[in-house]
């Protein structure tokens, strides 16, 4: 993504997620339960006295695969768009769509936030808190001056 230059009219910035990318997600989940239920289903049945053992592991492996199925199907795609005087989130996945229009009046804030990473450099994300107590963060970013020239970008956009 590019920021396009100061003063210029809309700032858009689009967060995919591509149906490859949620196909790969549902494949991982069916092929995760799939072939932990087709090795180890013998362990659990017939009942014997390994079969919680068994049944502990494939709850494991279930615990797995359902969660990136789910996350393939339902994960949120967001477009942003900042015109002069609103910001416009439109978030979707195949099953629903949800927009949001934001007013000048209603923002309280539009700051930029640090995100602790467990592994690897934190990240920063442009976080935008209306009055209303919602909450929106865009996608991470590797940089803050990044995150900060994109929020005045914003302002910029806003106010303009």
């Amino acid at each position: 993504m590019s920021i396009p230059a100061a003063g210029s009219v809309p700032v858009r910035l689009k967060t995919p997620v591509p149906g490859m990318v949620r196909a790969f997600f549902i494949a991982v989940g069916l092929f995760v339960i799939g072939i932990s239920t087709w090795e180890l289903h013998r362990g659990v049945w017939p009942l014997n006295g390994f079969s919680p053992f068994f049944l502990f592991i494939l709850i494991g492996a279930w615990s797995v695969g359902i969660p990136a199925i789910l996350a393939g199907l339902t994960g949120w795609a967001s477009s942003w768009t900042v015109t002069k005087g609103n910001i416009d989130i439109v978030e979707r996945n195949p099953f629903r769509v949800r927009r949001h229009r934001i007013a000048r009046d209603e923002i309280a804030a539009l700051l930029v936030r640090e995100k602790q990473a467990m592994e690897g450099d934190n990240t920063w994300v442009v976080s935008l808190q209306t009055n209303s107590g919602a909450s929106f963060d865009t996608r991470d970013f590797g940089s803050r001056q990044y995150a900060e020239r994109l929020r005045d970008e914003m302002l910029t956009a806003l106010d303009s």
